[in-house]
């Protein structure tokens, strides 16, 4: 036992001098963690529950979306012309763009007038 206090009494001076602390205040310090390290521990163990909750929410919204967008990749396998009346244009949450990228769409074919269609409504237009 008188080595171990030698040695302590060691370890208190070393940090005195290199430090600039006194025993009695890592001792202070030593109780202070002992009595209120676990608050400590437990903050830091609600954060991550915080953490893990906020992820989750977004993994949620994540698979909604991804859901829906498979019922839109259901309907892929079928002609263009199909393809381009099954696009929504005010649908509130897929995008023209999205929904072209899900049908395997180029979004310009959506747009494309055919030259017979375009000479119709031109000769509607014209009688």
């Amino acid at each position: 036992k008188p080595v171990r206090s030698w040695y302590k009494m060691l370890l208190y001076d070393l940090h005195k001098y290199k430090y600039g602390l006194h025993p009695s205040q890592i001792s202070q310090w030593k109780g202070h963690l002992l009595t209120e390290g676990v608050q400590v521990f437990q903050h830091a163990t609600q954060n991550q529950m915080q953490k893990q909750q906020k992820k989750e929410v977004d993994l949620y919204e994540q698979i909604g979306r991804l859901k829906m967008e498979l019922e839109w990749l259901k309907k892929k396998a079928m002609p263009v012309e199909e393809k381009r009346g099954m696009i929504e244009k005010d649908h509130p949450q897929i995008s023209i763009r999205r929904q072209c990228e899900l049908l395997g769409l180029n979004k310009a074919s959506y747009y494309y007038i055919s030259l017979e269609s375009a000479l119709y409504f031109i000769y509607q237009q014209a009688y």
